[in-house]
């Protein structure tokens, strides 16, 4: 008596096997994978050769910058000067009750490395510029990939002239802003967007309270980084 091949026991499993594996397939396929876009590797080779890059390529502005001088500047060059021989220790600018004199403090920091005053001065925000240079290549290289991080670090370091002027100017707290603007938006998507224990949670909220904070008393413009989140 003939009977059907297919209705057999023999060919049951493989008509099961034929279903059975594209099913494996699509199940495998459907788990989830970690994202690849950590940073770099070695990524702290690449923060610190960025951000000598960056200080490298605004030195001949230093050197070669005194007639550029800004009375804004010469404020924050006398506050370094107190600061310096202990006749105050300012909070804010001088005559304002507004951007904090974090600036100042550096610049009179570096005055006993610097035989030239406008040096120490000009080497002050060029010292947050060369940080906001690696701090912009690890945010983007943490959305975008090492690419997309390399591309916004050159970007910043051939900004236009107006913008390598300001990336070099003392004057209160213009060019630290866009750096805790950029700490603010790091740590906002690395802490917060992302799933964290419990035990860290709480670290990370005080660490991102106390980079909003500074970041109002350095300048009240970090409003606009913080309007966003």
């Amino acid at each position: 008596m003939w009977r059907n091949p297919i209705l057999t026991n023999d060919a049951r499993p493989r008509f099961t096997m034929s279903i059975s594996s594209p099913l494996r397939r699509i199940t495998a396929s459907s788990k989830p994978h970690k994202s690849s876009k950590r940073f770099p590797t070695p990524f702290p080779y690449y923060l610190i050769g960025l951000a000598i890059a960056a200080f490298a390529g605004r030195w001949p502005l230093i050197e070669r910058g005194e007639t550029l001088l800004h009375p804004d500047e010469a404020v924050v060059g006398i506050m370094a000067q107190d600061i310096a021989a202990g006749r105050s220790l300012p909070v804010y600018f001088y005559g304002q009750r507004y951007m904090g004199a974090l600036e100042a403090y550096v610049v009179a920091g570096l005055t006993p490395v610097f035989d030239d005053p406008i040096h120490a001065l000009r080497s002050a925000p060029c010292l947050f510029f060369a940080v906001l240079v690696a701090t912009q290549y690890m945010m983007l290289a943490r959305w975008f990939g090492r690419r997309g991080g390399l591309i916004g670090a050159a970007a910043l370091i051939a900004g236009s002239p107006l913008f390598a002027q300001w990336s070099i100017s003392a004057r209160g707290g213009y060019i630290e802003v866009l750096l805790w603007g950029t700490l603010l938006l790091w740590s906002y998507t690395e802490w917060f967007m992302r799933s964290t224990s419990r035990s860290r949670a709480g670290l990370h909220r005080f660490a991102f309270g106390v980079i909003l904070g500074s970041g109002f008393w350095i300048n009240p413009s970090i409003f606009f980084f913080a309007l966003p989140i």
